[in-house]
């Protein structure tokens, strides 16, 4: 397992948009790779998600042919990095980092929760990032459900800031259902929070962080319990290491 520092957190999320060996060799962003959604067809049409609503921030390329040069990135990572430990300390963000994918097969760059049911409120707190004051990227919400506690990240995250640890995390989304939920209840303590979009960019959408680093072993791992695992989306994340606390 790779423990990365918070200035490597950022420049991956900038080297995201290049198509560096490192990182293309071994993320699958799964099916429908273009963005990170696929069909969503839920099993209960009664099924309201429960818990804690927070929002997610997805920060993605505007056109995805258009990533900018490595000069560029390497101009924004510092600015970029010191503005998110500022959301951190001040806007309620309570953990954010990149999507790992090749270039040229996902548009998505970055995830971030914020402790707020507020999405609009969200979207103006991290309009100024340099990354969107490019003109590349531009930021999307969606209204998380969850019963996991992520203000325990906030909290861990704003004690180290500047220096906090971050590791790689698998995401797997699917459709919002009862089915879904129990299926991947299955998969006990490796799921470190899962829950449920309930409108904007992932509308319908089951999302659950894996504690796992690879992205083969997250889809072994669902094939045992999951049927049509193979119509499930697998996303490498890198994100806190305290995301092992928020269950």
């Amino acid at each position: 397992m790779r423990i990365l520092p918070v200035s490597l957190l950022f420049g991956l999320f900038l080297a995201a948009c290049s198509s560096a060996p490192e990182l293309s060799a071994s993320v699958d962003t799964g099916p429908d790779s273009s963005t990170m959604q696929v069909e969503t067809v839920s099993s209960d049409a009664g099924y309201r998600p429960e818990g804690h609503t927070y929002t997610i921030i997805t920060t993605s390329l505007i056109d995805s042919s258009q990533a900018p040069a490595l000069e560029e990135m390497a101009a924004i990572a510092s600015e970029q990095a010191a503005f998110v430990d500022w959301l951190h300390m001040n806007a309620g963000l309570a953990a954010a980092g990149p999507v790992v994918a090749p270039h040229g097969k996902s548009a998505v760059r970055q995830l971030m929760f914020f402790d707020s049911s507020e999405s609009d409120m969200a979207l103006e707190r991290c309009c100024e990032g340099p990354a969107i004051g490019t003109g590349l990227y531009e930021n999307v919400a969606s209204r998380f459900v969850t019963t996991a506690d992520l203000s325990r990240v906030r909290d861990f995250v704003v004690s180290g800031s500047g220096n906090a640890i971050r590791r790689p995390y698998v995401m797997v989304t699917g459709p919002s259902s009862l089915a879904m939920k129990a299926t991947i209840g299955k998969m006990g303590p490796m799921v470190l929070c899962v829950g449920d979009c309930i409108d904007g960019a992932f509308a319908g959408r089951c999302m659950a962080i894996l504690d796992c680093t690879d992205m083969e072993d997250a889809r072994m791992f669902m094939g045992e319990v999951c049927p049509e695992a193979d119509n499930l989306s697998y996303h490498g994340w890198v994100g806190p290491v305290a995301f092992s606390m928020a269950r």
